[in-house]
């Protein structure tokens, strides 16, 4: 009988957008979860690979054990939790928290993405530079005196970080689920470990429910906007402006200034040579370079936090034209967790489920240069 434990060595900055070279070591630890449906007489068993951040690493796995799904719903866990399959070793979801919170969420449930958009959001979020497994063997008596196995070094031959759980990309033509889809529990892993979500056990008041598809803002009890009496409305943008006109709305709006978007499409004409009204703005390091230009700018840390400070995030979400994404901007959150943010096409702020958010560049504006 042996007995397998876990160390890695993580990445510190989970900005996904960033290069990440500064890295932590922590002991992760599992723990066999068991979702039951409400509704349904269905269960799904999980494995939950716990990983602290940077801030809470230790290499002591009891420590790690009363930190989420500890039973104490006054936990305040930050890391990452990891659910993969108990028969395939299938990671199908992948939670990130700080301080209580669920700050973000990739999970293959969500069917907004597709199966390889979400796998490598899992890869980024989680991480991973390398991992260490210790395999130990038992007497029958199940003590751990029965000597050691060599240890098992798996460490990323590309550039992206990722871990042994998650499967390779399946060949063409994708399917909508990963490969032995059939045997993923009918019902999604519980998240929020102890209960926890905003830092405590959640009350089933106001605005409980989460919406995995944009529902038009209503304010409620327990939103948090960037800045008070916040105009949640603005002109719509005008075709493939919606990167320059988020700026005029970031300038006026959040900061209090008196912009006109013609000088930040002049500027987009003159230093990358496009129409921007015919193609917009073409490329994520391009959106970058257009936003640093105007606005100061800082890492990304999670949404809570960077609203919390008064900042705002231009991210992207899905757009029904092909090979394209859509410019928003994160300009608060519910008290469930979702997001509220400005949708220039529509001219009206909506709230959402981060799952929903794309991610593919999240910049932090925090003042107008």
């Amino acid at each position: 009988m042996t007995e397998a434990t876990y160390e890695g060595s993580f990445y510190v900055d989970i900005d996904t957008s960033a290069i990440r070279t500064d890295t932590y070591r922590t002991a992760l630890l599992q723990k066999l979860v068991i979702a039951q449906s409400l509704e349904e007489d269905v269960y799904g068993l999980y494995i939950a690979t716990i990983i602290p951040d940077a801030e809470h690493a230790t290499l002591n796995r009891e420590k790690i054990a009363s930190m989420f799904y500890g039973g104490d719903l006054d936990t305040r866990f930050s890391g990452t939790v990891m659910y993969s399959t108990v028969t395939t070793n299938l990671t199908v979801q992948v939670e990130r928290y700080r301080n209580g919170e669920l700050c973000d969420i990739v999970s293959l449930f969500d069917k907004e993405l597709d199966y390889l958009a979400k796998l490598k959001a899992m890869k980024l979020l989680i991480g991973a530079k390398s991992l260490k497994r210790t395999v130990r063997t038992l007497t029958r008596s199940g003590e751990m005196s029965g000597g050691m196995l060599p240890p098992v070094f798996v460490e990323p031959t590309n550039p992206t970080p990722s871990v042994p759980s998650l499967p390779p990309p399946p060949n063409p033509p994708y399917p909508d689920l990963p490969p032995g889809s059939s045997t993923i529990p009918p019902i999604q892993p519980p998240g929020k470990g102890n209960g926890n979500y905003n830092g405590g056990s959640h009350d089933g008041g106001t605005n409980s429910q989460s919406n995995k598809t944009p529902v038009k803002y209503k304010a409620e009890t327990g939103d948090k906007l960037v800045k008070k009496n916040l105009k949640v409305t603005m002109n719509k943008q005008l075709p493939n402006t919606c990167v320059t006109s988020s700026m005029e709305y970031i300038n006026n709006n959040i900061f209090g200034g008196d912009a006109n978007q013609g000088e930040y499409d002049l500027y987009a004409l003159q230093t990358f040579k496009i129409n921007i009204y015919k193609d917009g703005i073409v490329g994520f390091d391009q959106v970058k370079e257009l936003v640093s230009n105007f606005f100061d700018t800082t890492t990304f840390s999670d949404y809570k936090t960077v609203i919390n400070k008064g900042y705002v995030i231009m991210t992207d979400i899905p757009s029904s034209i092909l090979n394209s994404t859509h410019n928003i901007i994160i300009v608060g959150y519910k008290a469930n967790g979702d997001l509220i943010y400005m949708n220039p096409e529509k001219g009206y702020c909506y709230s959402v489920n981060q799952s929903y958010i794309k991610g593919s560049y999240k910049i932090v504006i925090k003042g107008v240069k």
